[in-house]
């Protein structure tokens, strides 16, 4: 039997499992609905938490939750929770938007909040629909903007991450489960339609017409009002909000073939046909359950990014380590980061020195040696030691929660790109409800037929016309071109981006880890003097520098002396003792540290501006390696395809100036730049935006979480997925699952095949309707022909599509 446990509020006893946990006033307490946490919490913030030890043993019926009670917005628990004041003095809070479908809902939302006197400024969030909303509390309250919201036809959920994800697959089970019943249905109902077609022309007997009529009846009323659920709610506060989208289009045309397939199957006057509501249904929900797949791979960024954060940090006070919120941290304190730990706030290294990993903010692979008055960035690694910093900013104004503050309102504002299905039938729908209005109309007041006649003109207009054609145009060829991106190990976080990838003008790439391997490799090699490579393998063994992999791939395999002894020395070498002999390998300096001289020779090899190892021998120099971090293979060739594709290609670096030159040189790109930081990158990207007129054709190639702002800015962002920078997948558009440069030019030919073969299906959506539309008002077309003419017009769009596949 399951555990079982009670309510906080109403003492009901319930499985564990049915209850969630919420903490309130510091303590967990356990709720069987909203509704009794939201009592609850008003007892307790109002002072009558007593009520629950008068209550005793006693138990309560659960409240009624209500979705119209709205005051929790505006309680002092939801305000600590979620709001916070920024440096204006206005209050910031971010929400989920629930029940958006398409890019009419978010213009339907931006329209009305931006006329509401007392909010600062908003952003919605075009990817996951995430409202970040600044406001002044002393002109509005949070429950007058979630009741607008609602009285819309959304919902507004605080934004939670673990809450959030728990709904998103929830809601991905029911999109599931109702694409199952409209195909398992529309499956069945075909076979019925086939057999009813057959008898239209070799003749049946009514009684089985009835009894194919009933069965249709039965398979169709689910798909119409159970997965089509979500088309009658978004096309009523459509036309409530005096707006006709596809969803309106859709209903219309499906709702009265149900009602007019009934009505034939009742008075056996004409034929029915329910099999074309479930099409409609079923095609265009379809398409609607591959975007909301698309988009759980849209996660947002902000979630990984502040997960490289800690709550909470360790501060020295009074000779005491002390556990703090990073956000009571003020300048001047001394924090502690322990080994492999993040450091959270910029300050200064009071240590005498420190190995920092500082891929993410410079995205170069090169562990950083700090001393002592070094300042060290948020963002950076401890490496195998305790950090004492002292702090020189506050928490909110350090480099890395910069970076997810910019990061939130550069993916925010990103102009959004909607679909030109959706733009046409803004025109296309009402024009259709028109026209099929005004030809009933017609044929019933000026021909002087009959209603059935007339009914059944007006309902072939909007069968032969339903968008399903023109509502497939995009998502097919868009799974399609997903799917076969798949296979060649691409993954579009969503469709959107095809059309952008494949109208690029603009083509930013980072170096390292990008066009260039991130791996160094040795490129020169100068011996100076007799020694046994078996010593130099036995010093290097073990050792996870990028040097030393570099140097060990450069010599190969074989036999290695066992050191007596050896140390690594931060940021600098190792040295290593072999039978009294001291060995010793690094950079020239730590060499020349340790007694060595170092010739002519080596150090005019040293400024070529590449890494340096050096190794030496009983005081001696033996040999002097010189590595580069190699370009990848392909790089040079997929440069130059874009070159005479007339795209613009710019390298953005945050390596050294010598290192950037070079590499440019060699991939024949003229524009650079080196030795930037994330922001200075972001910068670059909002420059060329500006040029471009905020065009969204500009897209940037990256692969650290030092690429993640600039990915964010740009029109779309696409890296390289790596064993160490997840969270740069998280913040682009487009993910390559692995490191070759094939992959990212196949990225680049798929979508502009993909992006041309949209195109092509809407032009055969568009003139299939110029064409049909007049035949079915002249009456030349039944609703029978008019559901397998669109039946066909859709094949028609799935079957161009499929060509994508083909090379």
């Amino acid at each position: 039997m399951s555990e079982r446990s009670v309510c906080s509020h109403c003492h009901q006893s319930y499985a564990k499992d049915r209850l969630f946990e919420v903490e309130i006033g510091g303590e967990n307490k356990t709720f069987c609905c909203k509704g009794c946490e939201g009592v609850y919490r008003f007892l307790h913030e109002g002072g009558f938490g007593d009520f629950y030890e008068l209550l005793g043993d006693n138990t309560l019926k659960p409240p009624k939750e209500k979705k119209e009670n709205l005051a929790y917005f505006d309680s002092n628990s939801f305000k600590q929770t979620y709001l916070f004041k920024n440096n204006q003095g206005f209050m910031q809070v971010s929400f989920v938007i629930e029940g958006i479908f398409c890019s009419a809902c978010v213009d339907l939302l931006e329209r009305a909040l931006s006329n509401v006197d007392g909010i600062y400024e908003f952003s919605i969030n075009h990817t996951n629909y995430k409202l970040k909303l600044i406001y002044d509390e002393n002109k509005l309250s949070l429950s007058y903007i979630a009741n607008l919201v609602q009285k819309l036809g959304y919902d507004l959920i605080a934004y939670n991450p673990e809450n959030i994800e728990k709904k998103n697959h929830t809601k991905n089970r029911e999109y599931f489960f109702s694409l199952v019943v409209a195909i398992f249905c529309t499956m069945n109902i075909m076979w019925i339609a086939v057999a009813q077609y057959t008898g239209y022309f070799l003749g049946s007997t009514q009684e089985i017409k009835d009894g194919l009529n009933l069965a249709a009846f039965l398979l169709s009323t689910p798909v119409l009002f159970y997965t089509g659920r979500s088309f009658f709610k978004n096309a009523y506060f459509q036309i409530k909000n005096r707006s006709i989208g596809m969803d309106t289009l859709v209903i219309i045309g499906a709702s009265l073939t149900y009602g007019y397939s009934i009505y034939a199957a009742l008075t056996r006057s004409h034929e029915t046909y329910f099999e074309a509501v479930a099409m409609i249904i079923c095609f265009v929900f379809g398409g609607r359950f591959l975007e909301v797949r698309a988009k759980k791979y849209a996660g947002d960024v902000m979630d990984s990014l502040s997960q490289l954060l800690p709550k909470e940090v360790l501060c020295l006070r009074d000779n005491k380590r002390v556990l703090c919120a990073i956000e009571e941290v003020g300048i001047d304190e001394i924090i502690e980061v322990p080994a492999f730990g993040i450091v959270p706030i910029d300050g200064i290294l009071l240590d005498e020195s420190a190995l920092c990993d500082m891929q993410n903010i410079t995205g170069e692979p090169m562990a950083v040696l700090l001393k002592k008055g070094d300042m060290i960035l948020s963002g950076s690694f401890a490496q195998n030691t305790i950090l004492h910093i002292q702090t020189k900013k506050l928490f909110s104004q350090s480099l890395l929660f910069s970076l997810v503050d910019t990061l939130e309102n550069a993916l925010s504002k990103k102009p959004k790109i909607s679909s030109l299905a959706q733009k046409i039938s803004l025109i296309f729908s009402p024009l259709v409800i028109l026209i099929a209005l005004c030809g009933g109309l017609w044929w019933y007041f000026v021909l002087n037929s009959s209603f059935d006649t007339s009914l059944m003109i007006a309902i072939s207009v909007i069968v032969i016309s339903c968008p399903c054609a023109l509502a497939l145009a995009t998502p097919i060829a868009c799974v399609v071109g997903v799917a076969q991106a798949y296979t060649h190990h691409i993954i579009f976080k969503q469709s959107r981006f095809i059309e952008v990838l494949a109208k690029a003008k603009y083509v930013v790439f980072d170096k390292t880890g990008t066009l260039s391997e991130g791996k160094p490799k040795v490129v020169r090699y100068l011996e100076f003097d007799d020694f046994d490579l078996a010593l130099l393998r036995g010093l290097l063994d073990g050792l996870n520098h990028p040097i030393a992999m570099g140097v060990l791939q450069k010599i190969g395999e074989g036999e290695k002396k066992e050191i007596d002894s050896k140390k690594e020395v931060l940021g600098m070498g190792v040295i290593g003792y072999y039978h009294g002999q001291e060995l010793v390998g690094g950079n020239l300096e730590f060499l020349q540290d340790r007694g060595i001289e170092i010739n002519k020779e080596a150090r005019e090899h040293s400024l070529d501006g590449l890494s340096v190892f050096a190794f030496g021998i009983g005081g001696r120099l033996s040999a002097l390696f010189l590595l580069d971090d190699t370009l990848k293979d392909g790089s040079i060739e997929f440069v130059e395809s874009l070159h005479k594709a007339g795209i613009l290609v710019v390298l953005l670096s945050g390596d050294n100036q010598l290192n950037v030159m070079r590499n440019a040189a060699k991939l024949g790109i003229k524009q650079y730049y080196y030795n930037h930081n994330p922001i200075q990158k972001a910068e670059v990207i909002f420059k060329i935006k500006e040029l471009l007129r905020k065009d969204e054709s500009l897209v940037m190639v990256g692969d650290g979480i030092n690429d993640a702002l600039a990915l964010g800015e740009s029109g779309v962002g696409i890296s390289f997925l790596g064993k160490m920078h997840n969270l740069t997948s998280h913040s682009s558009d487009v993910i390559l699952l692995n490191q070759e440069i094939q992959t990212l030019s196949d990225s680049f030919s798929i979508a502009k095949k993909t992006y041309s073969i949209i195109k092509q299906n809407l032009i055969f959506s568009l003139v299939y309707n110029m064409v049909m539309i007049p035949l079915a008002l002249y009456g030349w077309i039944i609703p029978l022909f008019a559901a397998l003419s669109m039946s066909l017009s859709s094949l028609c769009v799935v079957l161009n599509s499929l060509r994508i596949r083909v090379k």
